[in-house]
């Protein structure tokens, strides 16, 4: 309540601040919602849409979270949202895991007239996180600092991407968010208050919540300990004097007689029992259900998963962050720079300033112990966790400290900055394709990485629609290399006679078929084989070749983009040799 009052009493004397953070939370939303579910499903939407649909129809096989191998709380959620939609997905019940081909014909109907309402969790969960980010730079930061730290979250392109897809990482980023914001206040807090256990047991408690959806976060569950009893650092000296007293090894013996501060010693053991209750919860309370689950998942999903190796992927994930700037943050990068710097060498730090340094360094261990599994798939997404120390760590540029620009220039500069930022920022995001827009001075350097960023969004969903308008009843097609998910919505049956194709041709040959043997030897139903979808992109070394041999009968557009090329087998056209 206390923060809440001190907010009304902040807004209300800072209009301008109070207008710039509602419209950049707004527009962040409205770009977040807009266009709704225009991606549709993709490859790995359809592993965790059986994940989630197979916790609503028990008796189970198995524990269902054996069927994503993912921990599942995020699952749950996105699957409350499908079965609200009323269809059937009771086929899900007949589902392999770490197999997907037969998925299609089992649920694939059901979940695209389903779509909007299994995106619905995602997309909400996406605007949480950014409430909560909003709230925690109004908190944490001083008003110019929050506008920039709330502006980044909400308009970083890797940021909207995995908000609108159907994937549990805004699900995961708003539990971290909430765990982070409430693991300050209580950090920050006068020492054995009852304010400060309510908030180190709800950050505690967020933190079960995040492991739970996904197991990367369980490096929070190391992190928010350990800066308890940093807080309490003279309590677990008196802790290990009277220990070693009474084994006799003579540590910290001045502080043997002390006496033991229960209330400290009763709040952590809530808060780390919320956290051990919030992640077991959705496993069932069953610890056999994690390491089975974990197993399976480092040894067949994930063998990297497990791994740890020391490597430079911090300065890497600084690298796919700056290719997600725009001009504007990629400045106030290299201040961020050096405020790091200052406050590393500072003697005298203040509790904000180790707290950010405190999450810089859990960054920087887990991207160089783990780094391969938090950026060798799909880039910056799964390092965001662990970003909001170097995040306020830039806002602080914007900060009435000594080295923030508030001491040296005219504050009307920054909010003039600001407002430059937060305009072309939102305007930016909204109008790029599917609102992906790299860093305009990597452009200058990296042609290759602006023309590939944010490929292969919508392909599936785009590639149905447009085969819809084409096809015949009597007429197939194969997905190429788009994903399988287009079976989904167009002709599901005819994703296991493919995989049955493609498997057999593998155990025969060694390969897979080519675009050409594919029209001798598949048929679905009696179908021959009419289109064949290729990504424009595709680097495939057979399609490949087809793609530089002939020219494509059309061509899929996605939000102005050529992105997929369809082959019309029967009226092949060879492209000229100039």
């Amino acid at each position: 309540m206390e923060y809440a009052r001190k907010a009304v009493d902040f807004a209300r004397s800072n209009k301008l601040f109070l207008i710039l953070m509602l419209f950049i939370v707004a527009s962040g939303i409205f770009i977040r919602f807009s266009h709704y579910a225009l991606e549709g499903y993709d490859e790995d939407s359809t592993n965790v849409l059986a994940g989630a649909t197979y916790w609503y129809y028990p008796p189970y096989r198995m524990f269902p979270g054996m069927i994503y191998q993912e921990p599942p709380l995020g699952d749950i959620i996105i699957g409350a949202g499908c079965i609200a939609s009323g269809e059937d997905f009771s086929g899900v019940r007949q589902v392999t895991p770490l197999f997907g081909p037969d998925r299609a014909v089992l649920f694939g109907p059901a979940a695209a007239r389903a779509e909007g309402y299994c995106f619905f969790p995602v997309y909400l969960f996406g605007a949480i996180f950014l409430v909560v980010i909003a709230i925690m730079g109004a908190i944490m930061l001083n008003r110019y600092s929050a506008v920039f730290f709330t502006a980044f979250f909400a308009y970083l392109p890797e940021i909207i991407k995995w908000s609108r897809l159907m994937h549990v990482d805004s699900i995961l980023w708003a539990f971290v968010a909430l765990g982070i914001l409430f693991l300050w206040i209580g950090y920050s807090s006068e020492l054995n208050t009852k304010r400060e256990r309510v908030y180190f047991t709800l950050s505690f408690l967020f933190f079960g919540m995040a492991g739970a959806t996904k197991y990367t976060a369980g490096a929070y569950f190391v992190f928010a300990p350990l800066l308890f009893i940093e807080k309490y650092k003279p309590e677990l000296k008196i802790y290990i004097g009277k220990l070693s007293h009474y084994l006799g090894l003579g540590i910290f013996p001045e502080f043997a007689k002390e006496q033991i501060n229960v209330r400290a010693l009763k709040t952590f053991l809530i808060s780390i029992g919320a956290m051990i209750m919030a992640f077991l919860a959705p496993f069932k309370f069953n610890p056999k259900n994690i390491i089975e689950m974990y197993a399976v998942f480092t040894t067949q999903n994930r063998p990297d998963a497990g791994a740890m190796q020391f490597s430079w992927n911090f300065f890497k994930g600084i690298y796919y962050l700056f290719v997600n700037m725009n001009v504007f943050e990629s400045i106030v990068l290299l201040l961020g720079v050096f405020i790091l710097i200052i406050i590393v060498f500072k003697k005298n730090k203040d509790k904000l300033e180790k707290f950010i340094l405190y999450l810089i360094a859990l960054q920087f261990i887990c991207m160089t112990l783990v780094g391969d599994l938090l950026l060798g798939l799909g880039g910056l997404f799964r390092s965001i966790p662990f970003m909001f120390g170097f995040v306020l760590l830039m806002a602080l540029a914007f900060s009435d400290r000594p080295y923030g620009l508030a001491q040296k220039i005219n504050t009307k500069y920054i909010y003039a900055f600001l407002i430059l930022f937060v305009i072309f920022s939102a305007v930016t995001a909204y109008n790029a394709p599917f609102f992906q827009r790299p860093n305009d001075l990597i452009c200058m350097f990296s042609k290759e990485t602006c023309e590939s960023f944010g490929e292969g969004l919508g392909q599936a969903k785009a590639s149905a629609e447009y085969l819809k308008t084409i096809i015949k009843d009597n007429e197939t097609f194969l997905y190429g290399d788009v994903s399988t998910a287009v079976y989904y919505y167009l002709r599901p049956e005819t994703s296991v006679d493919t995989w049955n194709l493609i498997a057999a041709f593998l155990q025969q040959t060694g390969r897979r078929p080519t675009p050409e043997e594919y029209v001798y030897y598949f048929s679905q139903a009696g179908r021959p084989l009419r289109y064949m979808l290729i990504r424009k992109n595709s680097e495939e070394t057979p399609k490949e070749e087809f793609k530089k041999k002939y020219s494509p009968n059309y061509i899929i557009s996605i939000a102005g983009i050529e992105s997929v090329y369809v082959y019309d087998m029967y009226n092949l056209t060879m492209k000229t040799i100039s």
